[in-house]
């Protein structure tokens, strides 16, 4: 009995590594290169100011009580048209246009050039099960999409970055841009080191006569247990647009 009790134990301790080691859960920073860094001590990335993750009331039980005992009337009742863009044929005019895809997923259209951000078209979670778009939200897949001249990613979280649109979109896509620790995960996923820009708070590069500057946020990140080993960053500018990434629920 006890070596039976033992095999399912050790049966079911392979398949959690096995799990928690899979690609969607990213790689681990070379953390070696962030010590010097004044956002950075103790082995994580931290807020210029104090910042509570949870309020001092809250806990993951209660929040998963609200949401089982959420209201029914949440999703509306009748279905609504969508209308999808024809995004490899769209035609944005001489001025600069942007097609929002819901919660922080954008692509820009700009002098010639094709910006996407935080693209999130797949699952907002490392399970199948949970993080689904909303039913009634028109699908886009990678092969919907024109080529990509850069690609921004403000930080790690589930809800902006999405490994397996991420996977399917890395073939179009020419340059991208993220924020410090991040990169290790494009890397595992395929992105090489000539195609990445990784940037710490108030550092700015140039791509395509773009000039991108990473500005801090009150947030956090991470893909598994720890959190903020990568950094996250608020917005993103150029000479002639500013974006401000705001932090939302995927619901």
């Amino acid at each position: 009995m006890i070596i039976y009790v033992s095999l399912a134990f050790a049966i079911i301790a392979f398949f959690i590594l096995t799990f928690f080691n899979s690609a969607v859960f990213g790689a681990e920073p070379k953390t070696d290169k962030f010590q010097d860094y004044a956002n950075y001590k103790e082995g994580v990335f931290h807020n210029q100011s104090v910042t509570e993750v949870m309020s001092p009331d809250g806990s993951f039980f209660k929040i998963l009580k609200e949401w089982i005992n959420r209201p029914k009337d949440n999703e509306p009742k009748n279905i609504i048209q969508i209308v999808k863009t024809d995004l490899k044929n769209f035609n944005p005019g001489a001025e600069p246009k942007i097609i929002w895809f819901g919660h922080s997923s954008y692509l820009i259209y700009i002098e010639g050039k094709k910006i996407l951000v935080d693209p999130v078209f797949n699952r907002a979670s490392p399970v199948s099960l949970i993080g689904k778009p909303f039913k009634m939200s028109e699908e886009y897949a990678a092969k919907d999409f024109p080529e990509i001249d850069i690609l921004v990613i403000t930080h790690d979280h589930y809800d902006h970055l999405d490994y397996q649109f991420f996977k399917e979109i890395l073939p179009k896509t020419k340059q991208i841009v993220t924020s410090k620790g991040v990169d290790a995960h494009l890397k595992l996923w395929g992105a090489i080191e000539n195609q990445l820009i990784s940037l710490n708070w108030n550092e700015s590069a140039s791509i395509e006569n773009f000039n991108f500057t990473c500005l801090p946020a009150r947030h956090f990140s991470g893909r598994k247990f720890k959190r903020a080993d990568t950094l996250w960053s608020s917005c993103l500018k150029n000479r002639k647009l500013q974006f401000v990434f705001r932090w939302r629920f995927w619901i």
